[in-house]
């Protein structure tokens, strides 16, 4: 009897998970449990591997974020270095557009201005020519009407 009130004592003291057990050769009781040492370490390898697990999370972020940095980096270098290619293509290609168009102006030039020289010089006389047969039917109209009105006052 006298076991079973140590035994009962015993469990609502004991932690829980701790066992205790009756020898069959006699009334001894074995108690087991583990020790809070024991049971520290376990907490503790349980701490340790949430802390590794966290810095193994952080090392990937930042690992992440500076491989997100250097893909930005690379982007914004190709997109400056692109930019900057075009301009200076465009720039060329603008500056021998302009050497054409002056070439052009240079080359058509001198016939253009002959050409309208000559146009005006052709206009000019064909001008003069209508002028002077002008002046020439009016002189010759006027002489014969006098020439007409004379003969008429003589008859």
């Amino acid at each position: 009897m006298r076991s079973l009130n140590v035994r009962k004592m015993m469990s609502g003291l004991l932690p829980a998970g701790s066992k205790i057990s009756r020898s069959t050769v006699g009334y001894r009781s074995f108690v087991t449990a583990p020790t809070w040492p024991l049971r520290e370490s376990e907490r503790e390898k349980e701490a340790d591997e949430a802390t590794k697990r966290a810095r193994e999370a952080a090392q990937s972020l930042k690992e992440g974020a500076k491989q997100v940095r250097e893909a930005s980096d690379y982007v914004r270098n190709a997109a400056s270095s692109t930019a900057s290619t075009v301009t200076k293509m465009v720039n060329r290609v603008t500056e021998k557009v302009c050497e054409t168009a002056d070439a052009i102006k240079e080359s058509v030039k001198e016939p253009v201005q002959n050409a309208v020289s000559n146009a005006v010089a052709k206009t000019a006389a064909k001008m003069e020519d209508k002028v002077a047969e002008k002046i020439r039917d009016r002189v010759i109209g006027k002489a014969e009407e006098h020439g007409r009105q004379g003969h008429s006052k003589a008859n």
